[in-house]
């Protein structure tokens, strides 16, 4: 009898224990089965983040096609990656100077702008620079500390007035075009220091690359509408832009209403300095010539390449006896040219405009009235 009880005793332990094993076994196949899904659907949500960052940043480089203004551009570009950085709610972005060697804040939300755009600091005082020498995106919380050991006095000063210190958490990434280093964007939050995670930083280097793209596409597009307009020797305008130009006016009517003034220019001799020092310094002499006519202009004013050795001057708001005035003071600019074996000089004729002249008329004009100077400066 008392065997008989142990047995069963037995029996209902083994019974017990295999249910506990099997629920443990069903315990940890729920755990994992959880992990899985909640795996799964983290990446489902990476995913749809991605391809809503790649759908939204293609939406933006269409419509920054059509961009003039960089500058618009980095606004526009900063703007939306603060929409698509959640937790994000002010930013701003940092541009590299090469010619001056200093980052420059071309674009801010959340903070003062006419402040910012007076701060120039050198790439060594960034904290993206401390922490990753400028090569991947980085977290840092509180940077007040950061940037009051880092900075000169001055620009601490300027961004305290600007509010830029009030940050609790910053996210940032470096921007690179074709490999060279362009600047930095900046999102950060003023109200959590947990704002951003790693997650964040694989997020802003994405949205970086897409950034690139729509940058490039308007650099590209700007350096082709630059290159169609100008004389690449002399970085002068050239003819075709000033055609157009000049019919975009006659056609709009607007022209009938200015007073303007058109100079044709031609080097004297210019052939003769060409095949006794050859085209090299030949090139110098039409450089040093354009930049002499371009320092003696205004900013209104178009200095244009017409071809070879005759370049053209459409001087707005200037009658006759102002761009007299102007061939005067340009003659006078030519006395420094440095070669002493070589002597600058050049024929000039003016049209001024009158209502009835059309644009071929009006070069005309003026190319008549340059040649009866040259031969008159002949004879």
């Amino acid at each position: 009898m008392v065997t008989s009880n142990i047995y069963k005793n037995q029996v209902k332990l083994y019974n017990y224990n295999g249910v506990s094993k099997l629920i443990n076994i069903l315990l940890v196949i729920i755990i994992i089965f959880i992990i899985i899904v909640v795996f799964q659907f983290r990446i489902i949500i990476i995913k749809n983040r991605k391809d809503e960052i790649n759908n939204r940043m293609m939406m933006i480089s269409e419509k920054l096609i059509d961009f003039k203004d960089i500058d618009v551009l980095y606004k526009e570009l900063l703007g939306e990656t603060i929409n698509l950085i959640q937790g994000a709610e002010s930013g701003s972005i940092l541009i590299y100077n090469k010619e001056k060697d200093y980052m420059e804040y071309k674009a801010c939300i959340g903070y003062d702008a006419d402040v910012l755009s007076k701060i120039h600091l050198k790439k060594e005082e960034l904290f993206l620079f401390d922490k990753t020498d400028l090569q991947s995106p980085y977290i840092i919380k509180n940077p007040f500390a950061f940037y009051k050991e880092k900075l000169e006095k001055y620009n601490f000063d300027d961004m305290q007035k600007s509010n830029y210190l009030s940050i609790k958490s910053s996210l940032c990434a470096p921007i690179f075009i074709n490999g060279e280093f362009l600047g930095t964007i900046t999102v950060d939050s003023k109200s959590k220091e947990s704002a951003f995670d790693k997650n964040y930083i694989k997020q802003i280097g994405h949205l970086c690359r897409q950034i690139e793209i729509a940058i490039k596409n308007v650099v590209l597009m700007k350096e082709l509408e630059v290159s169609m307009r100008t004389d690449k020797l002399t970085n002068s305008y050239n003819r075709r832009f000033f055609e157009e130009t000049l019919e975009k006016s006659f056609i709009n009517g607007g022209v009938n209403r200015k007073v303007f003034s058109v100079i044709m220019i031609d080097i004297d001799d210019f052939k003769i300095i060409n095949d006794t020092h050859g085209h090299k310094i030949g090139d110098e002499v039409l450089i040093y010539f354009a930049q002499a006519l371009n320092k003696n202009v205004r900013d209104e004013d178009l200095v244009v390449r017409y071809a070879g050795d005759e370049f053209v001057l459409l001087l707005n708001n200037t009658d006759e006896k102002g761009a007299l005035f102007v061939i005067d003071r340009i003659r006078e600019s030519l006395i420094e040219y440095s070669r002493e074996d070589i002597k600058i000089n050049f024929s000039a004729g003016i049209c001024e405009h009158i209502e009835g002249l059309d644009l071929d008329k009006l070069v005309t004009i003026a190319d008549d009235n340059m040649y009866k100077e040259k031969r008159k400066m002949k004879n």
